[in-house]
């Protein structure tokens, strides 16, 4: 299996909440170390991102040696070096982000020998990592399984390297071109334009997403758990979860890059979306367990984890059970 990855490797300085500053590499270094962990010798990664010359050899030497599965022919130097950010946590589940843009977004040429890939993941870390009209040129010649990390794709970066929202009101034009889409609940909240209070507001707003185009739509809800919504054979089900146990929390940074690596995972080789779902949020218990990158390096036991940790809900999907029935086939 070939999966590309598409998003900006960030130089982040990070505050962690009750935890001492650090200095480190993230963004989309984060979904090539879970991709790779968790898919091991079934698939081959291949980033497709920019960045400093000075900043390579280092990500090389720190994260990528012994992956032999991660390859790097999609990197490009960047003469105006690697993307900076800084990321402060106020509390567990929220952050707060300034960033210092030298990248250029991805072009179609750039992204044509990837073309043949089963799995594209794109990030929006940046919030312009491609436009638009590139994914739907993807779209239009590319048979891969396209799947949305939303971000900060409905966010622009002002003058002083402060994230701000912005409307996305092409949002269904976006959603059209992807197999499926995960978001946080700001993120849901910014692309429907509108605040969402309540389970049943999420459920009714994934429910919009299915309907424009992408058969999964995935929510991270924090401490709170996720939410998957999804549709099949005319039906559309959901299910929604409490977070799988942590033993103990070091670092929830680069959680909703773990949870997808989970989710592809589990929707390619354990073929189940409800189970998908568990397995997702299993590799992002374990990667909260660890400091930074490094929550990365132990999420190959997530599928033991996840059988631990759901017992009941993998009882109930072997036997047959497909998640709550949120609309029936029409007719």
């Amino acid at each position: 299996m070939k999966i590309s990855v598409i998003g900006s490797v960030m130089y982040d300085e990070i505050f962690p909440y009750k935890g001492e500053r650090k200095e480190s590499f993230g963004g989309v270094l984060y979904n090539i170390l879970a991709l790779a962990r968790v898919f091991g010798r079934d698939a081959t990664i291949h980033p497709v991102s920019k960045l400093g010359a000075d900043h390579l050899p280092v990500i090389i030497e720190q994260y990528l040696q012994g992956l032999s599965n991660v390859h790097l022919q999609g990197i490009r130097i960047n003469p105006e070096g690697t993307n900076q950010n800084t990321l402060r946590y106020p509390s567990p589940d929220r952050r707060e982000e300034r960033m210092t843009l030298r990248t250029p977004p991805v072009t179609f040429d750039e992204l044509s020998p990837f073309l043949d890939a089963d799995i594209m993941l794109i990030n929006f870390i940046s919030c312009s990592e491609i436009a638009l009209e590139t994914l739907q040129q993807i779209r239009r010649h590319s048979r891969a399984f396209l799947f949305l990390d939303v971000h900060n794709l409905p966010r622009f970066v002002d003058a002083d390297g402060n994230l701000r929202p912005k409307p996305l009101e092409s949002w269904k034009e976006w959603v059209g071109c992807v197999n499926g889409l995960q978001c946080n609940e700001e993120e849901l909240c910014l692309m429907m334009g509108q605040q969402l209070n309540s389970e049943a507001d999420y459920q009714e707003a994934l429910l919009r997403i299915v309907d424009a185009g992408a058969t999964y739509a995935v929510l991270t809800l924090g401490s709170r758990g996720s939410m998957l919504v999804y549709k099949t054979g005319g039906e559309c089900y959901g299910l929604t979860v409490p977070v799988a146990p942590v033993q103990q929390m070091a670092d929830s940074t680069g959680c909703g890059d773990a949870f997808s690596a989970g989710f592809l995972r589990g929707l390619f080789t354990l073929k189940h979306p409800l189970k998908a779902l568990l397995l997702a949020s299993s590799v992002a218990a374990i990667n909260c367990e660890a400091a930074g990158l490094d929550g990365c390096r132990d999420i190959h036991q997530a599928e033991h984890r996840m059988k631990t940790a759901y017992p009941e809900l993998f009882r109930q999907i072997d036997a047959g059970w497909s998640g709550q029935l949120l609309r029936p086939a029409a007719g």
